[in-house]
């Protein structure tokens, strides 16, 4: 990762085919790594550090969209390997509507996005 410009990392989202989203890592106040440096700092004046090993996310370089069971989404990052998931069918008496939907090949269920820190605080995950 050292010889990553995150800055410099482009994105597309495509839903089903169509290009829904782009965005670029310098979006995230010019540099991801500088998200996670102003983090730290603000952290830092209630007396609370990160530790290493845990993760931080710096921003999207997408806003979030709506899935529908049999949407499939493809993400593309510049010079990287390109990802695809399809949300699946809802199972027959399955709950409908948002988070309803399970990602092909996941652990079956919605996912929830919600976090627990080492501290055993919920985060939103977003």
């Amino acid at each position: 990762m050292e010889d990553v410009d995150l800055a410099a990392v482009g994105m597309a989202l495509y839903k089903n085919g169509t290009l829904v989203y782009s965005g670029v890592g310098a979006a995230a106040l010019g540099d991801p790594l500088y998200s996670v440096a102003w983090v730290a700092n603000f952290l830092g004046r209630f007396d609370f550090a990160l530790e290493a090993g845990e993760i931080v996310r710096s921003g999207a370089l997408s806003a979030a969209g709506d899935a529908a069971p049999g949407d499939r989404f493809t993400v593309a990052f510049a010079g990287w390997e390109t990802l695809e998931r399809t949300f699946a069918p809802a199972e027959e008496g399955a709950p409908s509507g948002a988070g309803a939907a399970a990602a092909e090949g996941g652990e079956g269920g919605a996912a929830d996005d919600r976090s627990v820190d080492r501290r055993g605080r919920r985060g939103t995950g977003g």
